[in-house]
């Protein structure tokens, strides 16, 4: 039976591999923001991150507790669910907006580091405080873009590997 760092493991792998799969279909396409090499691979980082997560949420969810624990959080209903939420265009537009907002960072901290090396004293201070706050923001906002899909593929790996047990996983998670 699956515990708790199996479901991790594989919700980290499958998380990997959907975002990897995402970042190479969008730059297929060149949509919407030019391919750049340090955000996909914060985007794929944060898929893996958000697989990991996704790993453990059904237990997290519904506690592991006794051997009938599988509810609707454990269901195939939850699953197809799951499944559906990585389809969807809200998904990829929080990716586009979260790539976006990090290429804007990265260009207004350009400007912050170019004013800082042409700033003396405190107010070049300031600049260079700025541009760094902006990489700190440009670097999440990148990893976060990969996180929805990795969590939806590390949430569906979970339930996958439960219902290769003895005791699988409901239907609709209903118990009558």
């Amino acid at each position: 039976m699956p515990n708790r760092d199996v479901h991790v493991a594989l919700g980290l792998g499958c998380g990997l591999l959907a975002t990897t799969g995402a970042v190479a279909m969008r730059r297929q396409r060149a949509e919407p923001h030019p391919a750049d090499p340090l955000h996909d691979i914060l985007h794929v980082l944060g898929g893996a991150l958000g697989g990991a997560v996704g790993g453990r949420l059904p237990d997290l969810i519904e506690p592991a507790i006794h051997p009938n624990h599988r509810g609707p959080a454990h269901s195939l209903l939850a699953a197809s669910g799951a499944g559906g939420i990585a389809l969807l265009d809200l998904v990829r537009e929080f990716e586009d907006r979260c790539r976006q907002a990090a290429i804007t960072c990265r260009a207004q901290r350009v400007a912050a580091q170019d004013a800082a090396r042409e700033t003396h004293g405190l107010r070049g201070v300031v600049h260079a405080v700025h541009a760094s706050a902006l990489l700190v923001l440009e670097l999440w906002l990148a990893t976060l873009a990969g996180v929805p899909i990795g969590l939806a593929a590390g949430y569906v790996s979970h339930l996958l590997a439960d219902g290769l047990t003895p005791k699988s996983i409901p239907l609709l998670g209903l118990r009558i």
